[in-house]
């Protein structure tokens, strides 16, 4: 029996304990990872992002103020997982299909194909001028940071992490592949935002579609470009890739070059 089954006979408080065990599962990301990313970095100086030329690499806010912020946003985070797990216990949603490895394999790649869309336009969205406004939270720190991957306001988290709502709706997801989805994704924002490049790689360039953390970093530092979050296939598509993104990652990969290129 999977753990969750008859959460929802417990009404509302079977909703409200599993919005507090899925905060407190954030909590632990957050912190458990983002101080392991701290911790490793400090051992190679040498994959840290350039800043763009004409900028200076420092972030603007204080460790601190970005965990505070972090700590509300998270909280509307959590509800949206909450919120698309409970709806499958209830029986809303489509009906999860049966916890095999081939349902698991092919409904989260789908959910992820389907969520760096839902991220890619949203994002587009909240750069407008009518919405930056609840966004703007996010880019006080041009210098990203792990602490600053859940740094959002309230209404900017939910209307990202509302796919998570949504999700079980229009895909038979199982529910720990729903589970799996989101802390595939938490985790990898959080090395997203790390400031360190680890992964750049053939793949991470064209004609490959996986993005690399300097595709993000970019984003924060020029604003314009880079809203995709987990392939730049959409970025590509629209001319929002930052131009020098596939030579940066070409010279990231390789650590003479880099050297040689900030030099």
């Amino acid at each position: 029996m999977w753990p969750l089954d008859g959460i929802s006979t417990l009404g509302i408080p079977g909703f409200l304990l599993l919005w507090a065990a899925s905060y407190a599962v954030y909590l632990a990301l957050y912190f458990g990872p983002g101080s392991l990313l701290l911790w490793v970095n400090q051992y190679f100086p040498e994959r840290q992002i350039p800043a763009i030329s004409g900028r200076e690499r420092k972030a603007r806010r204080t460790a601190g103020t970005e965990i505070r912020q972090s700590l509300k946003s998270l909280i509307g985070t959590s509800f949206c997982l909450a919120a698309g797990v409970y709806a499958q216990t209830t029986g809303w949603t489509q009906t999860p299909l049966a916890l095999s490895p081939i349902n698991v394999l092919w409904t989260f790649v789908a959910a992820l194909i389907l969520h760096d869309a839902w991220f890619y336009f949203g994002h587009r969205l909240m750069h407008t001028k009518p919405l930056y406004r609840w966004h703007k939270t996010h880019h006080l720190s041009v210098t990203p940071t792990v602490w600053n991957n859940d740094s959002f306001s309230v209404p900017d988290a939910l209307s990202v992490q509302s796919f998570f709502i949504l999700l079980p709706f229009v895909l038979p997801i199982p529910t720990a592949a729903l589970i799996a989805l989101r802390l595939f994704d938490q985790t990898k924002g959080m090395i997203g935002h790390s400031g360190y490049e680890h992964f750049a790689g053939r793949l991470a360039r064209w004609p490959f579609p996986l993005v690399a953390t300097v595709h993000h970093d970019q984003h924060h530092q020029r604003f314009t470009y880079n809203f995709a979050n987990q392939f730049t296939w959409w970025d590509r598509l629209f001319g929002t890739l930052d131009p020098s993104y596939d030579e940066q990652v070409r010279i990231l990969s390789n650590p003479k070059e880099k050297a040689r290129a900030i030099d």
